[in-house]
């Protein structure tokens, strides 16, 4: 370490002391610690320069890095090339259930985005949602009001918007009733086989 001057008169004789913000060697086991390590530095950035409010941006780490936890234990980044299957299938019986509802979004907003560009050559893209009513649910405890409404209204832009750039959902439900209305109500085909409640009957 640099021997401390008593007055420091330029911005590189600084830099030489800061060892704690320089110098620092950060643990990053997977993908998702990077990621709220640089958030929680183009914070620091942004606040100090006045460019955001701390106490609005505040929460948003906070739910990165809750989410970096849950996220780092089912999903592994690899490079594996730019080959496409034709079909993927994605099983979420290991993960929790902010997790079920999480994923299928990611999913679905990334490969909407990518589908109705410019750039796509491809006609068609099919989203197929085993257990719907676990991840198209109105009723939820365990997520917070707002985030509930991301997850509904990106679904339901989805369902209503996708047929003309070629995008379509499939779902599949014992409990169609647990459903968002709008999602039921954009539905054009429907395969019934042995519901008996009544309310799942009548939607």
């Amino acid at each position: 370490m640099h021997p401390i001057p008593t007055w420091i008169n330029n911005s590189q004789d600084a830099l030489r002391v800061l060892t704690t913000t320089y110098n620092s060697n950060f643990e990053i086991h997977n993908i998702f610690d990077e990621i709220t390590i640089r958030a929680t530095l183009q914070l620091i950035n942004s606040v100090s320069r006045n460019y955001v409010q701390y106490d609005h941006i505040s929460p948003l780490i906070n739910k990165i890095s809750a989410m970096s936890s849950s996220l780092s234990k089912v999903i592994e980044i690899k490079n594996t090339g730019k080959e496409k299957k034709p079909i993927n299938i994605i099983s979420l019986k290991e993960c929790n259930q902010l997790i079920k509802k999480t994923i299928p979004m990611m999913i679905a907003k990334c490969s909407f985005l990518e589908h109705k560009s410019p750039q796509n050559l491809k006609e068609s893209f099919h989203l197929i949602i085993d257990e719907a009513h676990n991840i198209l649910s109105e009723a939820s405890v365990r997520e917070a009001e707002t985030w509930k409404d991301y997850r509904l209204e990106l679904f339901e832009e989805i369902i209503k918007e996708g047929r003309k750039f070629g995008y379509f959902v499939t779902i599949s439900s014992q409990r169609p009733f647990d459903i968002s209305p709008t999602i039921i109500s954009q539905l054009h085909n429907y395969f019934i086989h042995r519901l008996v409640n009544e309310n799942d009957l009548f939607f």
